[in-house]
């Protein structure tokens, strides 16, 4: 896990609910915003079983050379999400 975060958001519904609202005003998505759009809904459900895996996706597009994640980090997850992701099976 990171000892540093730069450019961190916490992983709440509000923090989601403003990306998917500015993401639903683009008028042509590209892949990379509509992946945005599947991974953030993926999220706010709890299904973070792949947040890794969706980080390091955003890592490689915008050319990440230090940070790429290697599990999930339970810290930046806000209570509402975390409980939705306990209800489907993940152990924080």
């Amino acid at each position: 896990m990171a000892r540093d975060k730069w450019g961190y958001l916490t992983l709440n519904d509000e923090n989601i609910f403003t990306i998917l609202t500015e993401l639903a005003a683009v008028e042509n998505p590209s892949f990379v915003e509509k992946r945005m759009i599947e991974m953030l809904s993926n999220w706010y459900h709890g299904d973070v079983g792949s947040i890794d895996k969706d980080h390091n996706f955003l890592w490689d597009w915008e050319g990440g050379t230090i940070g790429k994640a290697s599990g999930m980090d339970w810290d930046g997850v806000e209570e509402d999400i975390l409980q939705r992701a306990v209800q489907n099976g993940y152990k924080p």
